[in-house]
């Protein structure tokens, strides 16, 4: 559950920043990794953007892919989308 609430959180975040989340999250399918995209921003510039500021993402085929686990807390979970361009 508290996996699922911080990929929950971080999908809430990216998509109220304009990004595009794939899936649907729901209490059965959400889980803690989350994919996003925007139009117009390629992935790997915004990983290398987060990576710069020390958070885990990786790019897969054009997505940004994050892992929010237990041992991040939601105001980590924060910090990530503020720094989302």
């Amino acid at each position: 559950p508290a996996v699922q609430a911080l990929g929950d959180q971080m999908a809430a975040g990216a998509a109220s920043r304009g990004y595009q989340v794939l899936g649907e999250r729901t209490p059965e399918t959400g889980a803690g990794i989350v994919s996003f995209r925007k139009d117009g921003l390629d992935s790997r510039r915004v990983v290398a953007r987060l990576r710069e500021q020390g958070v885990a993402a990786a790019p897969r085929q054009g997505w940004v892919r994050v892992s929010p686990h237990f041992y991040i807390s939601p105001e980590e979970i924060e910090r990530t989308i503020a720094l989302l361009p």
